[in-house]
Parts: structure tokens; C-alpha cells; sequence
């Protein structure tokens, strides 16, 4: 009376193919949404803006930055 249905991943696969402008632009919006974020986040704990970019800075580039 009714079917099993059985399928593969690779009959269910679909493929959107997206310019390369669609991801350069979604880093950038990611990027300036945590920017801001942060820098909200800073001003209203009372910490100086620039704890942050310089706290990671300091992972990138090592613990002595100044």
C-alpha cells in the first residue's frame, strides 16, 4: 500500500552556484556587525575601545605588543 522512500544524499544533492562578490560581501557585513557589537559592548562596560583590537592582536601576533 504506501512506498518506502529511499533516497541517497547524492540524489538529493543541489548546487546554487553564488557570485563572488555574494561572500566578499557577507564577510564585510559579519565584519562591521561585530565591529559594532564590540565597540557597544566596550562603551557601555567603561573599557577603552581599543581593548579589543588589541587584545587580538596580541594572539595573532604575540603577547609582547605594545
Amino acid at each position: 500500500m504506501f512506498e518506502t522512500m529511499q533516497a541517497t544524499i547524492a540524489e538529493r544533492e543541489v548546487s546554487i552556484p553564488l557570485p563572488t562578490w555574494t561572500g566578499l560581501m557577507a564577510g564585510l557585513l559579519g565584519t562591521l556587525i561585530i565591529l559594532v557589537l564590540v565597540t557597544a559592548t566596550m562603551v557601555i562596560l567603561n573599557t577603552d575601545v581599543w581593548t579589543a583590537a588589541h587584545d587580538t592582536l596580541a594572539v595573532v601576533l604575540g603577547a609582547d605588543l605594545k
